[in-house]
């Protein structure tokens, strides 16, 4: 018969065994390029994979605090443009072949603070620069509070783009805003839905759309990861709620996907309070499958990532906003990926 202290350990290894059992896979990585700092704070940040020359693909940050402004990094962390002053810029993103006028243009849009309206750029591909395109005043929001986080979208089938933008503030609603040329060459705006309010519990600004699938992604900071669908048509509903634990320590921040081929390919979420990056199954339910510690970026806000080959990255990288430093810090796929993670091409992706 076995004596108390025989229990005891046979319950204490059976604790143990499952505690190892429920351990997800983790990684840890170290920066490749870090970007100059800017002169107020940075916050999100966006990639831009040059249409020709894949070695010239730049990483676009904000600087939301006093004079504020864009800036465009190269590959190495230099920097390209700076476009300013812009008082408080904040979440931005990207998109490729928008039409305006007569041209298929690469587009920038970017939220501002001061006014609560889109200021919508195309990015010059020969000078590596942004060329403002808003119609004069900016593109409205339409919002009750001020606006936070921000996405783009494109409906793979017409090329449409759309801007999705949170407020912040708990239980205010989501606002999804068609993009289109007014027929002089600017980007317009016009209010396609208002959604979600009832499911915001906290606040929203980590934002994330997947085109090909059809899905927005919003971080409720301290709730979780909300999953809606992005066109209009196919209702309101939230479809998914995750991330309300695995690891996660203090607010749930920027969302970016991995994307590999249709619905391969990971969505990678900054959990700000311990400097780890939490991966998620691009596909299904989003099951969570890995956690990235990361040096070299604190308090990270704004992630983007991608998958094209560019520059010292064969699989692509993943950037990260730096608090300490107000800079922006990218990371090797392949240094992410080892024997847990899918490695591909954006020939693959887009």
């Amino acid at each position: 018969m076995l004596n108390k202290i025989g229990l005891l350990c046979i319950a204490t290894l059976g604790l143990l065994l499952n505690s190892c059992s429920t351990d997800s896979p983790s990684v840890s990585v170290s920066p490749k390029v870090k970007t100059t700092s800017v002169a107020g704070d940075a916050d999100d940040c966006a990639i831009w994979i040059h249409p020709t020359d894949r070695n010239l693909s730049l990483i676009i940050g904000n600087d939301k605090k006093g004079a504020g402004g864009l800036y465009g990094w190269n590959l190495q962390g230099e920097i390209v443009f700076y476009y300013g002053p812009f008082i408080k810029p904040i979440n931005l993103d990207i998109r490729y072949g928008f039409s305006l006028g007569s041209e298929k243009v690469d587009i920038l849009v970017v939220g501002t603070h001061a006014d609560n309206t889109l200021r919508v750029f195309k990015i010059d591909p020969d000078q590596r620069k942004l060329i403002d395109v808003t119609i004069p005043g900016g593109i409205q929001t339409g919002a009750g509070y001020q606006i936070y986080g921000l996405s783009l979208y494109q409906n793979p089938l017409t090329g449409a783009v759309s801007a999705f933008v949170s407020q912040a503030k708990a239980q205010a609603d989501l606002i999804q805003i068609a993009l289109s040329d007014n027929g002089n060459g600017r980007v317009q705006g016009s209010i396609l839905r208002t959604f979600g309010g009832k499911e915001v519990q906290n606040v929203v600004e980590g934002m994330c759309a997947d085109d090909k699938l059809g899905y927005l992604y919003c971080s409720d900071e301290n709730i979780g990861i909300m999953k809606f669908y992005a066109e209009p048509e196919r209702g309101n509903d939230l479809i998914n709620r995750f991330a309300s634990n695995d690891g996660i320590k203090g607010d749930r921040e920027g969302l970016a996907l991995y994307q590999c081929s249709f619905d391969r390919g990971y969505l990678i979420l900054s959990s700000q309070g311990n400097n780890q990056l939490k991966i998620f199954d691009r596909a299904g339910n989003n099951q969570f499958l890995m956690t990235v510690n990361k040096s070299g970026s604190t308090k990270t806000d704004g992630v983007s990532a991608t998958s094209c080959d560019v520059g010292p990255f064969p699989h692509g990288f993943v950037v990260c906003h730096n608090d300490e430093n107000a800079n922006f810090v990218l990371y090797d796929w392949d240094e992410i990926a080892t024997d847990q993670l899918l490695k591909c091409s954006c020939s693959e992706a887009y």
